[in-house]
C-alpha cells in the first residue's frame, strides 16, 4: 500500500470512528453553521492539513506525520451546558481516536501481507 493509500485508509477510518460515536457527516456544503440542519447535528468535519516527513539522511525507513483537524459544530440553547457538552465531545472523540480502530480495515490486511 502506497503513501496515498495509507493516508486514504487513515482518513476514511477517522470518519468510521467518529461516525460510531454519533458524529454525522454530509457531502453538502453550508454558508454558515446556522444553515446545517438539525437532522445532522452533531455535524462534522475532517481536515487534510498536510504531512510532515521525517528526513533520515538514509538511515533508516522514515515515519510520515499526517495532520487532520476535526470540527464539530453543536447546538445547545443553555450557555451553561454548552461548555460541558464541548467537554464531553472532546473526551468522546480523543479516547475513540486511537491507533487500534485507525488501523483498520485496509490498513489492518495491509499490514497482514507480505
Amino acid at each position: 500500500m502506497g503513501n496515498f493509500d495509507t493516508v486514504r485508509a487513515i482518513t476514511l477510518n477517522l470518519k468510521a470512528l467518529l461516525r460510531a460515536e454519533g458524529i454525522k457527516f454530509s457531502t453538502a456544503t453550508y454558508k454558515d453553521d446556522k444553515s446545517i440542519p438539525a437532522a445532522l447535528i452533531p455535524f462534522g468535519s475532517v481536515y487534510y492539513e498536510g504531512e510532515g516527513f521525517e528526513y533520515t539522511h538514509g538511515e533508516r525507513m522514515g515515519y510520515i506525520e499526517a495532520i487532520f483537524k476535526v470540527r464539530v459544530v453543536l447546538r445547545e440553547r443553555d450557555p451553561a451546558s454548552m461548555v460541558q457538552v464541548q467537554q464531553e465531545w472532546v473526551h468522546r472523540i480523543r479516547s475513540a481516536v486511537t491507533v487500534a480502530p485507525l488501523n483498520a480495515g485496509a490498513l489492518q490486511v495491509s499490514k497482514a501481507l507480505p
